[in-house]
C-alpha cells in the first residue's frame, strides 16, 4: 500500500522558470553530464526490506512480505550488461522464498533467468534493476534517469537554493509539484549534492491529502568515497515510508524501511565479453526465444527431445490455455477493483487539500 509514495518524485517533470531564467536548465544540463561518469561501473551491494505494523492499512492483504533480504551486482560496460540478484523473503507465517534474477546483454543478445524461467531476446531488452547512482533514491519504483525525468515536461519544479548544506554538501534543493489534470497531488523536495556529482543526498516526499507537515517518505545516501578523482559514490543508503493514513491523524508512523549498503564499486570495468554471455539455463528449465516481443520458440533445457517451436501460439494444450486465461483475468479483475477502490478514496482525501506545506 506504501510504496506508491515512492513514485512521488519520479512525477516531477520540466522546470518552471522561478528566479534566474537559466538556473533549472543548468541543473538538468549538469545531472546529464554527471550520469554519463557512471555509464560504465561494477557495483555488488546489499538490500534489506523490512515492514512495520504488519496490521496497518490492510498490509495483510497487500503487502505479505515481512522483510526480505537481497546481494545483487550489476555491471554496465560500453553498452553490454550484467546483473545478477538473490533474496530470501520472509513471508506471513514464516515461509521463506528463496529466488534469483539473472539477465545479460552483449551486444546482441539478451538473456534473462528467473528461478527456472529463461527468456533469449534478440537485440537489447532493458534491465530496470540495474544500478544508477543517481536514482538509487528510488530505485523500488524508478525506472530509467534522474534527467529524463527533470526534462520531461508537465509538471512544477523550481530551484530554491544553490547553496543548502546537508552534512558536508553544499546542496541545490529542488522543489518538485506532481500536478495532474490540473490537480495538486504530491510535493517532493530533493537534495543534490553540488560537490559530489549531483547526485541526490536526500529527498522528502508529502501527500498534502493525507499531511502538510508530515512526509510520507525519506529518503538519504551516506558514506561517500571517491571512485576516481572528482567522481562520488554513497556506499550507504536509506530510505521510510511513513504510514499516510496515521499521518491524517497528525501521527508519524513508519510503514516500511529499505537499507541498502554497497560491498564494492569498480569505475570503468574491462570485463571480456565472455563475461557478458555466460549466463546458462539450468536443466530442466522452460527457455523462450523471443523475436520483436512474440514467443516465436521454446524448449525445456537439456531435453532437446520435447522441444517445440511455438511461432503462434504456447506449448500448453488448447484446454490449459483457458484455464490460464481465465485465471490471469480473475486476478487482474481482483486487483482492478482494489486499485480502483484505493483511487476513488485517494481522490476524495485530495479535496481537502487547501494549500501546500511549508519548505523543510
Amino acid at each position: 500500500m506504501h510504496r506508491y509514495a515512492l513514485s512521488l518524485v519520479l512525477s516531477c517533470g520540466a522546470f518552471v522558470h522561478v528566479g534566474a531564467q537559466d538556473e533549472p536548465l543548468s541543473v538538468a544540463n549538469n545531472v546529464v553530464a554527471n550520469e554519463a561518469l557512471y555509464s560504465d561501473l561494477d557495483v555488488t551491494y546489499r538490500c534489506k526490506y523490512k515492514l512495520h505494523h504488519i496490521e496497518a492499512q490492510g498490509a495483510k492483504q497487500f503487502y505479505p512480505i515481512l522483510s526480505q533480504e537481497m546481494e545483487r551486482r550489476s555491471v554496465t560496460q560500453g553498452g553490454w550488461y550484467r546483473f545478477d540478484s538473490k533474496s530470501k523473503t520472509e513471508k506471513k507465517g514464516g515461509e521463506y522464498i528463496h529466488q534469483g534474477l539473472n539477465s545479460t546483454y552483449d551486444g546482441q543478445i539478451t538473456k534473462v533467468l528467473q528461478d527456472k524461467i529463461g527468456n533469449v531476446h534478440q537485440g537489447r531488452t532493458e534491465e530496470d534493476n540495474l544500478f544508477r547512482p543517481h536514482t538509487f533514491l528510488f530505485t523500488r519504483s524508478f525506472s530509467g534517469t534522474l534527467s529524463r525525468w527533470l526534462r520531461d515536461p508537465g509538471n512544477k519544479i523550481a530551484v530554491e537554493s544553490h547553496t543548502e548544506r546537508i552534512g558536508e554538501s553544499e546542496c541545490t534543493k529542488l522543489r518538485c509539484e506532481d500536478w495532474q489534470g490540473g490537480r495538486y497531488r504530491s510535493l517532493t523536495y530533493l537534495w543534490l549534492a553540488n560537490n559530489r556529482n549531483y547526485l541526490p543526498i536526500q529527498s522528502i516526499s508529502y501527500l498534502p491529502a493525507y499531511s502538510k507537515t508530515i512526509p510520507v517518505e525519506m529518503g538519504t545516501v551516506s558514506d561517500f568515497r571517491e571512485l576516481k578523482h572528482g567522481i562520488w559514490l554513497p556506499f550507504k543508503g536509506e530510505i521510510v515510508i511513513y504510514n499516510e493514513i496515521k499521518a491524517r491523524d497528525g501521527i508519524k508512523e513508519i510503514s516500511n524501511t529499505e537499507e541498502w549498503a554497497i560491498k564494492s564499486a569498480v569505475l570503468d570495468p574491462k570485463h571480456d565479453v565472455k563475461f557478458f554471455q555466460e549466463l546458462t539455463f539450468p536443466d530442466g528449465a522452460a527457455v523462450y526465444d523471443v523475436v520483436n516481443g512474440k514467443i516465436v520458440a521454446d524448449r525445456v533445457e537439456g531435453h532437446p527431445e520435447i522441444r517445440q517451436d511455438l511461432p503462434t501460439q504456447s506449448r500448453l494444450p488448447s484446454a490449459w490455455r483457458q484455464v490460464l486465461i481465465w485465471l490471469t483475468c480473475l486476478v487482474f479483475l481482483s486487483a482492478s477493483i482494489a486499485f480502483c477502490y484505493r483511487r476513488v478514496r485517494y481522490k476524495r482525501d485530495l479535496t481537502s487539500c487547501d494549500r501546500t506545506p511549508e519548505s523543510p
